[in-house]
């Protein structure tokens, strides 16, 4: 039986910054990956265990959204502004980011944003 992962993805659209976390906060994973589905799906599948991936909503998360669900992952989308009153830090990089997504989504204290299905982001 693999553990939970909880991944935290911060996104821009050339690039994503990714920390995999286990459940005790020990961080597995630290990488900056192409913002392409098929590098963050070879990624999610090169993790062990289930994965639960937390990403903020932005102007790009859709297709990074659904490539991770694509490969089983445990999908939250995160109410950015709301992340932001929770994870304030004085030093604001991709890293610390990514950090503060997986720590909210290990710690299940995520404010999450709706995320409509595809259909439905198809009509808007």
């Amino acid at each position: 039986m693999h553990p939970d992962l909880f991944v935290g993805l911060d996104v821009h659209k050339s690039s994503i910054v990714s920390v995999a976390k286990t459940l005790d906060g020990r961080v597995i994973n630290r990488q900056r990956l192409s913002s392409s589905d098929a590098a963050l799906q070879e990624y999610l599948r090169s993790l062990p265990g289930d994965k639960h991936v937390a990403l903020e909503a932005g102007c790009v998360w859709e297709h990074i959204y659904d490539a991770a669900a694509a490969v089983s992952a445990t999908v939250t989308l995160v109410h950015p502004h709301k992340a932001r009153l929770i994870a304030e830090a004085s030093l604001k990089t991709d890293k610390v980011d990514a950090e503060a997504l997986a720590d909210l989504r290990r710690l299940n204290a995520v404010p999450t944003a709706f995320a409509p299905d595809t259909a439905t982001r198809e009509l808007r």
